[in-house]
């Protein structure tokens, strides 16, 4: 198979599941936030993003694990978010 094949293949896959969002579904009581793991990215980088794409349709919410972001980096980003809610109105 080409490499043009192969993205044809490809985008058709992400039409078909694109498709799918806003259809009337199952409603299912057992969901959960799943979490990625993101570790070995470059080796894993296709079933990383099946996964991720699963949890935003399917749930809506996922959490990543393993992503090398420092712990002082993510809570300044939720210090800015909460400063940022703080804001008045008006």
């Amino acid at each position: 198979m080409n490499a043009t094949t192969q993205n044809q293949r490809y985008a058709l896959q992400e039409l078909e599941k694109e498709a799918l969002m806003g259809a009337e579904g199952e409603e299912t009581f057992a969901r959960e936030v799943r979490c990625i793991d993101l570790s070995n990215f470059a080796a894993r980088k296709n079933d990383i993003a099946e996964q991720l794409w699963e949890a935003a349709v399917e749930i809506g919410f996922f959490q990543v694990s393993h992503h090398g972001i420092p712990l002082a980096d993510i809570r300044q980003a939720f210090s800015m978010t909460e400063a940022f809610f703080d804001l008045p109105t008006r």
